[in-house]
């Protein structure tokens, strides 16, 4: 069995498209309910849980109805996920690598992984380039 689940987390968001999403999905039955995001307890999700057997399919929708209401509402509110380094660490790690050190070096002295700090040193040398275009002009 399909079985489809949605969720909003406030009084003022509305659930319906997430529920034609679901029976577009095929979804044969589908639980809802209106729960702060605030909190871990979901008690229709955990009921869904409960009910799931062998071999059936659950289907969860995602809208950005949350994200725009966020927005909206929270002044601090910044889409994806945290981040683990402030620009100061960052900066150390770069100012490391031009003195010669390794990734694995600098991954070892500050936690930074590889892929953080060639992520963050491509933002770094894409924003100098720039600028020295500016400069240039």
């Amino acid at each position: 069995m399909k079985i489809g689940y949605a969720r909003v987390s406030t009084i003022e968001q509305n659930l319906k498209p997430q529920i034609e999403q679901l029976k577009q999905a095929g979804a044969e039955k589908i639980y809802s309910e209106k729960y702060t995001g605030t909190t871990t307890e979901r008690p229709v999700f955990d009921e869904v849980m409960k009910t799931l057997k062998s071999g059936d399919t659950l289907i969860v929708t995602r809208t950005q109805e949350g994200k725009a209401y966020a927005r909206k509402h929270d002044p601090s509110y910044r889409d994806g996920r945290p981040r683990k380094f402030t620009p100061e660490q960052l900066e150390l790690a770069y100012k490391l690598r031009q003195q010669g050190y390794t990734y694995r070096m600098i991954e070892k002295s500050t936690g930074i992984s590889t892929a953080t700090q060639r992520r963050y040193f491509k933002e770094i040398e894409a924003k100098k380039k720039v600028n020295d275009d500016r400069k240039s002009n």
